[in-house]
């Protein structure tokens, strides 16, 4: 069973995590996250175990979408698609 799988089919109150997979998958479940590092997940969760009671999902779309901007290939940002999904989703 993966860990998103358990996610969805049990009752978490939150996950705490080091590695940014995990936090992700969480997030994604819509089970809030502590992590404990840097990570790709940082503005979407709280950063401290004293957070623990004050957990936060944060702007989840803007995440989802600098998540997916990160993925660009080379071709892709060289030929002008990725200035182009931008311009189009984020009025620049």
């Amino acid at each position: 069973t993966s860990l998103y799988q358990q996610l969805l089919d049990g009752d978490y109150y939150c996950t705490i995590s080091i590695n940014s997979n995990s936090a992700v998958e969480s997030i994604w479940a819509g089970v809030p996250a502590i992590t404990l590092d840097k990570h790709v997940s940082n503005s979407v969760t709280r950063n401290s175990l004293s957070e623990i009671n004050d957990l936060y999902y944060g702007p989840l779309g803007d995440w989802l979408a600098w998540l997916s901007y990160c993925q660009f290939t080379f071709d892709e940002l060289m030929d002008g698609t990725a200035l182009d999904i931008v311009r189009r989703y984020h009025n620049v």
